[in-house]
């Protein structure tokens, strides 16, 4: 059974993380995501944190399986041949201010001309309408404004996890995209989507905002269950300094939990809420008495929702993700390393009733600067001669032109 969005082509002009890593998920659906990259104004990702090789794990982490175009936009040449390729695909996803696109002849109204059916999708930090549209922001600023970094309590938590824009605004946009193409499916019309970071990332902070708009506050203490009050759902030292994560918020969970320690005494402060701090420091001296490995292989077969704390490295290699299948093999340069991609699960590639799921390990790594341009200009119908002018007179390129790939 092939993939679910096989046939269907992207043209992702985004940059940095948010649509980048919206179009990767649509290529682990089985898109065809071609990146347009623009030799005056690259992607940043390209430089950060770069191997031996020249090369950004973290680029490659968000490019995986696309295909590289470079196409000098702000020239009316370039902006033809992206016009050209546009006729030929389905959905358009770019991520600049609004404004942009319009100032070069490339928004929605000019090209859903040239393709009634497109899907165009613009994913910017505050929108299209509203007074900040114009404003920059990143993850940070984006989660200032809605009220996730004081989540909790009154110092803010600057979260390692993206949030606003990996959730607010990769995922709220991949959505979106997907029910324009049933749209398109169904009625045979494409359309505009104005898919902002910031309004994203304020829906999902939609249990935190429940509270201040019914009674005009934030959330008093208790009135949270997951934000540290409670100590039945909290983060414990352990003896080598390393931390065990307990969520035993269900009476059920509670009850194994203690019984597990041997404290029955502590089965009644469970929601008990002028004694949580007393119950967090009894639960701390409980987890001091071990390190992190000895608690999992304690508790293991308790089932009290309690599970260690791991990094990231640690986390990739869990015997429960490996057993998943669906990390992708990469090579980054010399080096090859693992990257997850959609569980197949998701998009229905199993292989049996018993969850035994395929792994998709062909993905290609990401691509280098420009590196199909002269393939996918090709399959455009452009003959040599033509391909041969557009390179000479630099509305195009294909390949990395090493100072302008430098922070300016």
């Amino acid at each position: 059974m092939g993939k679910p969005l096989t046939g269907i082509r992207i043209l992702d002009l985004t940059r940095l993380v948010p649509g980048p890593f919206c179009t990767m998920l649509l290529s682990d659906m089985g898109a065809e995501v071609i990146k347009i990259e623009d030799p005056d104004n690259i992607d940043q990702m390209r430089i950060q944190q770069v191997n031996e090789d020249g090369e950004s794990f973290q680029f490659d982490a968000l490019n995986r399986g696309k295909r590289s175009i470079s196409i000098r936009l702000k020239d009316p040449r370039g902006q033809a041949v992206f016009k050209k390729l546009v006729k030929g695909s389905d959905i358009v996803l770019e991520g600049f201010r609004p404004g942009y696109m319009k100032r070069r002849n490339l928004c929605y109204e000019t090209l859903k001309a040239i393709n009634s059916k497109l899907i165009y999708c613009s994913l910017s930090g505050f929108g299209q309408t509203g007074s900040n549209r114009f404003r920059g922001g990143h993850d940070l600023t984006y989660q200032a404004l809605a009220g996730t970094l004081l989540d909790g309590g009154n110092k803010p938590v600057l979260p390692s996890v993206l949030w606003g824009d990996l959730a607010g605004g990769s995922l709220t946009a991949a959505m979106s995209i997907l029910a324009a193409l049933v749209r398109v499916r169904d009625k045979e019309e494409g359309g505009f989507i104005d898919a902002p970071i910031f309004d994203g990332l304020l829906l999902l902070n939609s249990m935190g905002t429940a509270i201040a708009s019914s009674q005009g506050r934030d959330a008093q203490r208790g009135e949270r269950i997951v934000n540290g009050d409670l100590a039945c759902y909290n983060v414990y030292q352990t003896n080598d300094k390393k931390y065990m994560a307990l969520g035993s918020i269900e009476p059920i969970f509670w009850q194994a939990f203690c019984k597990l320690v041997d404290r029955p005494d502590l089965l009644p402060l469970h929601m008990d809420l002028e004694r949580q701090d007393y119950l967090k420091k009894e639960l701390q001296t409980i987890f001091l008495s071990k390190t992190r490995d000895e608690w999992v292989h304690f508790s293991m077969e308790t089932d009290c929702c309690l599970e260690p704390i791991y990094s990231p490295n640690e986390s990739i290699q869990n015997p429960h993700v490996l057993s998943r299948n669906y990390l992708y093999p990469l090579k980054s340069g010399k080096k090859v390393w693992n990257s997850p991609g959609l569980p197949p699960g998701l998009i229905g590639e199993y292989k049996d009733s018993e969850s035994n799921l395929t792994s998709s390990t062909n993905v290609q790594s990401a691509p280098k600067f420009g590196e199909h341009t002269l393939e996918i200009l090709k399959e455009s119908g452009y003959t040599e001669q033509e391909i041969s002018e557009l390179i000479k007179d630099g509305t195009v390129s294909f390949d990395i032109i090493t100072d302008r790939m430098q922070p300016k």
